[in-house]
């Protein structure tokens, strides 16, 4: 991420700071600087401008100001979206109604309702972003070594290293940085729920009789609520492809990897999760490790899929195999979605050569670089069954 700086006149002297945001908003283009002699309505009047708000009085007195900000701030959208809300109140209350009347949407409610419903979604995100955006005007200053010079400031130093990375040594006494009061009590909250942790019924109790715990780093999601992992937990696996033991899953943007866990929990053999972010990677490795050993799982920076579903096809065709190779392959693309060229041989059957392209591709083949080639992975029951292609 490249640094984003903001300039400010402090005492008829030229100040400049790093601004920080992990959001990655832009710094506020006004800059005042303000103390506890700063009235809430003022505050929100500067904050509604865009006017960032640099604070120069007592921490906790910056907290109660923010406070004060949101309380205004929720009396007026309240307001907002009370007013956005009666003009649809007929059409809304229409649509509960048929929805309880047929047990279902009916192919007949009135369109207007709909738009109402979508614009009350709307009216609402906004409202979220108007608030997020006042909120970040309550500014905080940081030196080097991340500690915060106000009055009764706490020690945020190691909150701030987790989050963010050790400070630089030759920047210690020297590189100011600025960051929103909002922003930073998020740092502040990840910073304490890492260390307690998040208990996940689905994974039991360790040999001591321990709750198991997820430990979420900053910026990656915590699995406060379980719906979801319940949902893994529970599904049947799918025990017609082979003992659990023997089947591979992936986990696409796999977080703090708590769905890798309970899935390895469950005894499934082989785990692929990926992720496009370090510090998530980082998390699952530390959670995985400590709850599973980490032995099944493969960890894998990369956007969706890594660069193994060659070998997921590979064992579908594995699974159909009877004897004959040009059937089970035609049995696993039924089953197959997306552009494909495939070429496929076996041990059993030396001079058989199974190669395959579909429609769509065989249209856009100025556009295929490379086919995708599969390898047939050989059946764990019979290590030298199956042999792979080049």
């Amino acid at each position: 991420m490249q640094e984003q700086h903001l300039s400010w006149s402090e005492n008829d002297e030229p100040q400049t700071a790093f601004w920080r945001s992990e959001r990655g908003n832009a710094p506020p283009k006004s800059i005042q600087v303000v103390d506890d002699t700063l009235s809430a309505d003022e505050a929100y009047r500067l904050a509604s401008n865009g006017v960032g708000m640099l604070w120069r009085g007592d921490f906790h007195n910056a907290k109660l100001l923010m406070q004060a900000l949101e309380r205004r701030l929720d009396k007026r959208l309240d307001k907002r979206v009370e007013k956005s809300i009666k003009p649809k109140s007929k059409a809304l209350a229409k649509t509960n109604q048929e929805v309880g009347t047929n047990g279902g949407l009916d192919a007949s409610l009135d369109a207007n309702a709909h738009e109402a419903m979508a614009k009350l979604f709307y009216k609402h995100r906004q409202a979220q972003a108007q608030r997020a955006r006042v909120l970040g005007m309550v500014l905080l200053p940081l030196d080097g070594s991340y500690k915060i010079p106000l009055p009764r400031a706490p020690d945020v130093s190691a909150a701030c290293s987790q989050a963010w990375g050790e400070p630089k040594p030759d920047a210690a006494e020297t590189k100011q940085t600025v960051t929103s009061l909002r922003e930073l009590l998020g740092v502040i909250s990840a910073f304490e729920w890492r260390k307690k942790g998040v208990v996940v019924p689905a994974l039991g109790r360790d040999k001591k009789g321990i709750e198991r715990r997820i430990h979420a780093h900053y910026g990656v999601f915590s699995p406060v609520r379980g719906e979801y992992i319940d949902l893994v937990e529970q599904a049947p696996l799918p025990l017609h492809l082979g003992d659990a033991a023997n089947l591979k899953a992936f986990d696409i943007g796999t977080g703090s990897g708590v769905l890798s866990a309970v899935l390895a929990q469950r005894g499934v053999g082989q785990i692929v999760a990926t992720d496009v972010d370090a510090r998530a990677l980082a998390c699952a490795k530390e959670n995985l490790t400590r709850l599973v050993g980490g032995r099944q799982i493969k960890l894998e920076e990369t956007n969706l899929f890594p660069d193994t579903t060659k070998h997921g096809l590979a064992h579908l065709i594995d699974h159909y195999y009877q004897g004959d190779l040009f059937a089970a392959v035609s049995q696993a693309l039924g089953v197959v979605k997306g552009t494909y060229g495939l070429a496929v041989t076996c041990k059993a059957e030396p001079g058989v050569i199974v190669a395959e392209i579909d429609k769509q591709a065989l249209e856009n083949r100025a556009e295929i670089t490379k086919p995708l080639v599969a390898a047939v992975l050989k059946k764990l029951s019979e290590p030298e069954f199956f042999g792979g292609t080049g």
